[in-house]
């Protein structure tokens, strides 16, 4: 038996809508210690990890590690019936099905919904421990704005981080785009709390890489589950783009720098 109750049902939501901007359908992987999903996009060239700690939930019940198949947009057109209150989650052991109950704050309404599970022999990739060269973290929604507006110019996002600055450069059909952004400087002035408004950078090895924009706008959808998001960058290994979600776990996204026709040469 699966029993999982989030308080901050909204959390799921953004959760649910993030993904389905990638992939199609996923694996939930749920044990004892919570609940883990890792699917890559349907060409291959993105990999999204997603974890929510046991401890995250209201309440949490497994009493056997399970596999959750499910199609990523019927899950979403389920939850656009939510808009405030809890989720909670059940799905019996051999059942074929997973039951979803939305509850209001006051308890006066409730809605349930069951989705039929898929059968889905998903392989496992192991994402090793990596060491960066250089890792920055920003307010989300700026990141979310930069990438969109560099996608208007490009398809091809080029980050270069060095001890002072992150610079995102595009170079496209109609034009050119620049954007600096300096250490320890106020990006957003709204921000809650004032170290969170800024730009922190963690260099060892100045980065220069490129990437592909359409896929980093697809990881922006998960921008308003954090109020920052952390860039880690190496040469030659995959960036990793994390939002921490508060009191529940993370959603990271794993993308491969394009190469130019020059190194391959």
């Amino acid at each position: 038996m699966f029993e999982a109750k989030l308080e901050k049902g909204n959390d799921f939501k953004r959760i649910v809508s993030a993904l389905k901007e990638l992939i199609e359908q996923a694996s939930w992987d749920l044990t004892d210690e919570g609940v883990q999903l890792q699917s890559m996009d349907s060409s291959h060239v993105a990999l999204v990890q997603l974890h929510m700690k046991e401890s995250g939930f209201k309440s949490y019940r497994c009493d056997n590690s399970m596999a959750m198949g499910l199609n990523m947009e019927h899950l979403n057109k389920i939850f656009g019936a939510f808009s405030s209150g809890s989720v909670e989650i059940s799905s019996e052991d051999d059942s074929d099905s997973v039951k979803f109950v939305f509850e209001d704050e006051k308890g006066s309404r409730k809605q349930s919904y069951e989705l039929r599970l898929m059968d889905l022999d998903v392989e496992q990739l192991g994402i090793p421990d990596q060491e960066y060269g250089a890792s920055f973290t920003m307010p989300s929604g700026e990141f979310t704005k930069i990438i969109k507006d560099m996608l208007v110019i490009g398809e091809t996002v080029n980050i270069n981080v060095t001890k002072g600055q992150v610079i995102f450069k595009t170079d496209g059909e109609i034009g050119k785009a620049e954007v600096h952004l300096q250490r320890g400087e106020s990006i957003d002035d709204d921000a809650e709390d004032e170290e969170d408004g800024k730009l922190h950078l963690e260099v060892d090895d100045p980065i220069d890489l490129s990437f592909a924009t359409q896929y980093l706008k697809k990881f922006t959808a998960a921008g308003s589950l954090a109020k920052t998001v952390t860039v880690s960058l190496s040469k030659d290994v995959p960036m990793v783009i994390c939002y921490e979600i508060e009191e529940v776990g993370h959603l990271k996204y794993f993308l491969a720098p394009k190469i130019d026709d020059d190194e391959e040469d």
